[in-house]
C-alpha cells in the first residue's frame, strides 16, 4: 500500500512541477506585455515633456512627421 502511495506522491510531484512550470511560463507573458505596456507609457510621457520644455522640437518632430508622410 505505501509503494502505491509512494507512486501517487511522485506523480502528484510531477504534476505539481508541471503546473508551476506552466504558471511561470504564464507569468513571464504577462510580465512581459506589462513591461511592453509600462515602456509605451514611460515613452510617450518623456515625449510629452519633452515637447512641453523644448516647443521648437515638437514642431520640427510634426514637420519630419509630415514630410514623411507626404
Amino acid at each position: 500500500m505505501s509503494f502505491i502511495a509512494g507512486i501517487g506522491g511522485g506523480l502528484s510531484q510531477i504534476i505539481g512541477m508541471i503546473q508551476d512550470r506552466a504558471e511561470g511560463i504564464v507569468t513571464a507573458i504577462i510580465n512581459f506585455f506589462r513591461n511592453l505596456a509600462n515602456n509605451v507609457y514611460v515613452w510617450f510621457i518623456r515625449v510629452w515633456d519633452y515637447f512641453m520644455t523644448n516647443p521648437r522640437g515638437m514642431v520640427y518632430f510634426f514637420a519630419n512627421i509630415w514630410a514623411l508622410m507626404v
